[in-house]
């Protein structure tokens, strides 16, 4: 098992060099975290968070990510923008550690670099880690039987992306579904108690308690019916390689999920782990369900991080159960698979400076 994580590192290691490499070739990285998504607000948040003064601040995310910025750059001694990626790259090499003890080997290496939002979110800053590396954790406290700890870390997972309240409502359907009222109490009073403390902030500095909630809402609801924000994407103007993409992560996605609910390759994962389980169907169904055209299929490769793994084990139960061993296909095609280390962190560096911007 040592070998294996060792192995992981590398592995994340190289996939981050291979991007680093290439985004310093094409601009200075300073440039590239201050003009990549949705690095600047969150560092505007941490430098609040960091002097406590808040006014004038303009709320768009969920605080979480920004917290652990603030943390880490009282505690290194480090500039903010060191701190958010020491605290994006630092969970993303944990996340793919981790999922290799969860889920082995083929799960962990592919979720690290098959995904251009993922490794672009690592080196560059996104909530994407943070918020991956605090719901691994808890499944890993969950299948020790610490039910509390996994509770109070879904909970904080929530304070980085609001949709972390998956985690903490399968926790809860579990735990009454197995009639343990006494841990299920403990989790609802823990996920209750990290909420209000998250507010009380926003409550007395912003004077609106939900001020990240509204930061989402708009004339349109936020979540509707089921793909129909996705087929409409389908309409509007994009490029056709940028379509192609997103289509083929809708499709990997919504498959891989559809076979771990109901394939019977699947039925061994989800009566070992019905928790995991259980988030991977609500976290699917929830980002199916997004409501914004423009974002519903555009960022729809984004929104799934999260449940890359669980889509990933659905395929390896499914090539298992027809005697095509992925582990064994790995071990065939692992030159590929390193291969895989460098190509896909470069095309993501491309991606995340502009395809257009490259050619000019």
């Amino acid at each position: 098992m040592i070998a294996t994580w060792r192995k992981l590192a590398v592995f994340w290691i190289l996939c981050a060099c291979s991007f680093v490499t290439v985004t310093l070739c094409l601009r200075s990285y300073s440039v590239a975290i201050s003009n990549f998504g949705d690095s600047a607000s969150y560092l505007n948040v941490a430098r609040a968070i960091a002097s406590w003064h808040f006014e004038g601040l303009q709320v768009l995310q969920f605080w979480g990510v920004s917290y652990a910025i603030a943390l880490v750059a009282l505690l290194g001694h480090v500039p903010l923008t060191a701190s958010l990626i020491i605290v994006s790259a630092g969970s993303s090499a944990a996340v793919t550690v981790l999922a290799g003890r969860l889920w082995g080997w083929y799960a962990a290496v592919f979720t690290t670099a098959v995904s251009f939002d993922w490794m672009q979110r690592s080196m560059l800053g996104g909530s994407e880690p943070l918020f991956l590396l605090l719901l691994l954790t808890a499944f890993l406290a969950i299948r020790r039987g610490h039910w509390w700890i996994a509770a109070l870390l879904a909970s904080f997972a929530t304070t980085v992306r609001p949709l972390g309240i998956c985690a903490l409502a399968a926790i809860g359907l579990i735990l009454v579904y197995r009639k343990e009222y006494g841990r299920f109490c403990s989790a609802l009073i823990t996920g209750l108690l990290v909420g209000l403390l998250y507010m009380l902030p926003l409550h007395i500095y912003l004077h609106d308690s939900m001020a990240t909630v509204h930061s989402y809402e708009t004339a349109r609801p936020l979540f509707g019916i089921p793909f129909y924000a996705i087929l409409q994407g389908l309409f509007l103007p994009h490029p056709f390689t940028n379509l192609v993409l997103s289509c083929s992560w809708v499709i990997f996605i919504i498959t891989g999920i559809a076979l771990l609910s109901f394939s019977r390759s699947g039925r061994e994962f989800r009566r070992a782990h019905p928790a995991e389980f259980l988030f991977a169907v609500l976290y699917t169904v929830m980002i199916s369900c997004y409501n914004y055209p423009n974002w519903a299929l555009g960022s729809f490769a984004r929104f799934a991080i999260p449940v890359v793994p669980f889509a990933l084990i659905a395929y390896r139960q499914f090539l298992a159960s027809r005697n095509l061993t992925p582990g064994r296909v790995v071990r065939q095609l692992e030159p590929i698979v390193w291969t895989c280390a460098v190509v896909f962190p470069v095309l993501a560096a491309f991606s995340a400076y502009g395809i257009r911007n490259l050619f000019r």
